[in-house]
């Protein structure tokens, strides 16, 4: 997993994304042994990253791996949820 990113796409600084970015920082956090880089894309100031990342909605989290691409999107808040979607294992919080 040496290699794996996150990608956040948010839109501004509104309530919603801080607290996207928040829950994204605490699953990052949560899974054991894992290091993946985060990278979070503001989609007012950068709309041409989320356009070539194929973002239509936001808060949109992907994971980028060698075998492939997994999203998932929302408030990232139900750890079991945005684990499982992103085909990870979360350690208990």
């Amino acid at each position: 997993m040496a290699n794996d990113r996150l990608e956040l796409y948010v839109s501004g600084s509104s309530a919603g994304s801080r607290i996207a970015i928040e829950q994204v920082e605490r699953l990052r956090a949560a899974w054991p042994g894992a290091r993946v880089e985060l990278s979070v894309f503001d989609t007012q100031r950068s709309p041409l990253a989320a356009r070539e990342a194929g973002v239509l909605l936001v808060p949109t989290l992907l994971l980028r791996t060698e075998s492939g691409e997994r999203r998932c999107f929302g408030d990232f808040s139900d750890v079991d949820a945005t684990s499982a979607a992103l085909g990870m294992q979360a350690a208990a919080l």
